[in-house]
């Protein structure tokens, strides 16, 4: 943050990036708003764009501060007036009755008597898109006496028989629920069916309750699936890989190796780790120990030892020249490391993890192993703990924490032990607030704690803080329901509980405008049984357990289906016109787009082509040239080292290459065009629906001349020699342009002409609308075939 105060240094990045978009804004802090502001002042026109709901904010316990997100909208209003704050008030979530139920709960709750603080965020109420059937209630909540009769007496429920009791009742409200064919919305069928096990979650304050409810469950042989336990960083799975990648980056890290030694990537025993790291008196280095193996090692380890060497002397050997996905991929192969981890307990869900670390290193693109480990370390120190990766376990109930849940929906939402309240607890000698500063408690002359009158003034503004985010918590939790909602606790709920909330703002009404709400009280005895479900009734085993019995890699693949992708890019959609295998591996099977490039010295300094591509549109996106930007060579040497090049020799090759080119766009036509326009924007993003389908894409350039006419600049940096430009184009990105043309004319509400540009020629073509309506029919004729091939299979 101390860097982006310098001007030089505030300025470089301001210019890298041409608007900021910040999303989950209330969950920000006054330290990452001002890193914002740095990038993107409210004071400077279309370059802060920032989405939150502050009924969200829920993060307090990580630093985030609602009030930041509030004093952000007052900046931004200030400066460009009232219309620049967007209120989304439509919901796409629950049905109108339900909606308009939450509505009138949190307008009650968050109220406020008096000024309203910044931390108190204002209720602003939603309109339901989907309208509701005749269904009541719209609510219903389950109350458990205190105090239960026994032998002729009342004796007091203790806390952890209530919370059985509201286990076992719930695993027999679902068990009726599903047995009485409790309609749900299902937004892919567009109509209502019978609820399942998995339209139900179980949203929790915190995890330590779940063992109770997993018991009831396992009683009741009612399927459920956890999602807890260790954050997704801390998971043996991914751990192993993290501190695989740890150790290719210090070779002399040993608490890495240790860790992936001991690992199933190479399965070395305690034994033979302490023989490798002991040398006499002096320990040495795993890596040293490694490449000079003693001679008191195991013979059945040796084997072991040695290929655990060849695996990480390779790696090393491509640290700095192939990305960080090849490096990981390299491990797994080699290790059979997926296999591994598969035939252990909960594989599918260990896969999972390892396929969403290769997803987070692929869409990082970080080229040094440095940068990944440092951006992991930040996630993890930083971020809100990440879920594990899901099973697809659609018949299975889910258990999890409220954090977890936020972003997700479910047909059926219940809110356990609603009536358990949060403790303030004692708080520090030193207690810091946002408002009033820091108080200190002191001792008096008999050495007793005395909270000073300023002391007791901070503590009450953080307890306000703390209620605050309490019915923010609330509103998160009731608001993940589409159908339903379900509330269990003691009929006399304790202060600050969710349920004594929801009660206050009820009264005594039962029937209102938006329907009925149920209160009752359980229908099991305390030390009543659910009946265990019918085999009929009863989940296979696979999904109580909530994994397959056949391991993953095992399983059959579906063939590929055209007609379940809903979406197309615009590059995917010229794939499968011009080239339908290539689709087919890229598209539908996931494939990388190319194989990464590992450099490496060599007598001759090339850089693949793509390379010098990517360093031109990135210069061509800040419009940099060797005219107007004096440490241009710099700032590309820097693009070549992000996009994987280790070698000096090659990194200043690249410079060249592309500088060649940046200097030779300068001297065409479409160069002055552009720089003269009255309007240009750069890597223009787009969606629009075409022959039933949303397309998507980002079209290089947009710009408008002083003429008024709108135009479409592709850049290309292909090797062409020797080749038509006409018929290049036309065979290979027709269909990608057309769609850029239809989507920008349907915005723009006039013609717009395209331009392709290909900047090793140094030529620029325009192509004729007849020949890109052309490319979009033969498109729409492929999707076709594509689809009755598909079927003829």
């Amino acid at each position: 943050m101390a860097l982006l105060q310098q001007p030089a240094v505030r300025e470089r990045y301001q210019t890298e990036f041409a608007a900021v978009l910040v999303d989950e804004f209330q969950d920000t802090n006054a330290a990452q708003r001002e890193i914002v502001y740095a990038l993107a002042a409210p004071d400077q026109p279309e370059r802060l764009f920032v989405v939150g709901d502050g009924k969200q904010s829920i993060y307090g316990f990580r630093g985030a501060d609602v009030a930041v997100f509030e004093t952000t909208q007052a900046d931004v209003t200030a400066q460009w007036g009232p219309a620049a704050r967007v209120v989304l008030q439509e919901s796409f979530r629950a049905h109108a009755r339900l909606l308009d139920a939450f509505n009138f709960l949190f307008q009650a709750i968050f109220a406020v008597d008096g000024e309203r603080e910044l931390f108190q965020v204002l209720f602003e109420p939603l309109r339901a898109v989907r309208a509701s059937s005749a269904r009541e209630p719209q609510l219903e909540i389950i109350e458990f006496p205190r105090e239960i009769e026994r032998a002729g007496a009342m004796v007091k429920v203790t806390l952890s028989d209530a919370r059985e009791w509201q286990a076992r009742e719930l695993a027999a409200r679902l068990m009726e629920l599903v047995a009485q064919r409790f309609p749900v919305w299902d937004n892919a069928m567009r109509a209502y069916r019978p609820v399942r096990w998995g339209d139900v979650a179980l949203l929790f304050r915190s995890s330590n309750l779940f063992p109770i409810f997993e018991d009831a469950f396992k009683a009741a042989q009612l399927p459920y699936l956890t999602l807890a336990g260790k954050g997704y960083y801390d998971r043996p799975e991914v751990r192993d890989l993290l501190y695989y990648l740890r150790a290719l980056e210090n070779p002399l890290d040993d608490l890495a190796l240790a860790v992936i030694l001991h690992s199933p990537l190479f399965a070395l025993s305690g034994e033979t780790l302490y023989r490798l790291r002991r040398d006499g008196e002096t320990p040495r280095h795993f890596c040293d120990a490694l490449r000079a193996m003693p001679p008191d090692i195991p013979s059945a380890e040796r084997a072991r030892v040695e290929f655990a060497r060849a695996v990480l002397e390779k790696g090393w050997a491509q640290v700095g020249r192939a990305p960080i996905l090849d490096l990981l991929h390299h491990a797994l192969t080699a290790t059979g490391y997926l296999a591994t981890i598969s035939a252990l307990n909960d594989g599918d869900r260990r896969r999972g993890n390892v396929e969403k670390l290769l997803a987070l290193a692929r869409r990082t693109r970080a080229a040094r192993v440095g940068d990944f480990n440092n951006y992991i370390r930040d996630l993890t120190t930083q971020e809100a703990r990440e879920g594990e990766a899901l099973l697809e376990a659609d018949n299975a109930v889910r258990l999890m924490t409220i954090h977890a849940a936020k972003g997700l929906e479910f047909p059926i939402v219940v809110l356990p032990d609603a009536s358990k309240g949060t403790a303030h607890g004692e708080s520090a000698i030193l207690l810091p607030t946002r408002e009033m500063g820091a108080a200190l408690q002191v001792h008096d002359a008999a050495h007793k704690t005395v909270k000073t009158v300023a002391y007791q003034l901070c503590r009450n503004a953080q307890q306000e803080r703390e209620r605050a985010e309490e019915k923010r918590l609330l509103y998160v939790a009731l608001t993940r329901a589409q159908e339903y909602a379900l509330i269990l606790g003691a009929a006399e709920a304790e202060e600050r509980s969710f349920l004594r909330q929801i009660k206050q703002a009820l009264g005594a009404q039962r029937e209102f405008a938006w329907g009925k709400i149920t209160v009752r009280e359980p229908q099991l005895r305390m030390d009543e049984m659910p009946a265990p479900l019918a085999d009929a009734e009863r989940a296979p085993e696979t999904q109580v357990r909530a994994r397959a019995e056949i391991p993953a890699l095992a399983q059959p693949l579906a063939a590929p289906r055209l007609r379940d992708l809903a979406a197309f890019s615009a590059t995917g959609l010229e794939a499968l016109t011009s080239r339908p295998d290539d689709f087919v591996r890229r598209v539908l099977e996931g494939a990388p787009d190319r194989a990464p490039t590992v450099t490496r010295q060599t007598k001759t300094a090339y850089v693949p082509q793509y390379i010098v591509g990517d360093m031109t549109h990135r210069a061509l996106r800040q419009w940099r040239f060797p005219h107007n930007t004096p440490e241009l060579d710099k700032i590309l040497a820097e693009y070549a080292r992000g996009l994987g090049l280790a070698d000096e020799k090659l990194i200043q090759a690249g410079v060249l290459a592309t500088r060649k080119l940046l200097t030779r766009f300068t001297q065409s036509e479409l160069f002055r065009a552009m720089d003269t326009a009255r309007v240009r924007r750069h890597e223009v993003p787009f969606v629009c629906e075409w022959q039933g389908r949303t397309v998507h894409g980002s079209m290089d350039a947009l710009a408008q001349t002083t003429e008024g006419e709108w135009f479409i600049a592709d850049f290309k940096t292909d090797d062409v020699r020797g080749r038509a430009l006409r018929a290049h184009a036309l065979e290979n990105y027709a269909v990608q342009l057309g769609l850029y043309q239809y989507a920008a004319a349907q915005v723009l509400n006039q013609a717009v002409s395209v331009r392709v540009h290909y900047a090793q020629r140094g030529e620029t073509l325009e192509l004729r609308a007849a020949e890109l309506q052309d490319a979009l029919t033969r498109a729409a004729d492929a999707i076709q075939t594509f689809d009755e091939t598909a079927r003829r299979r």
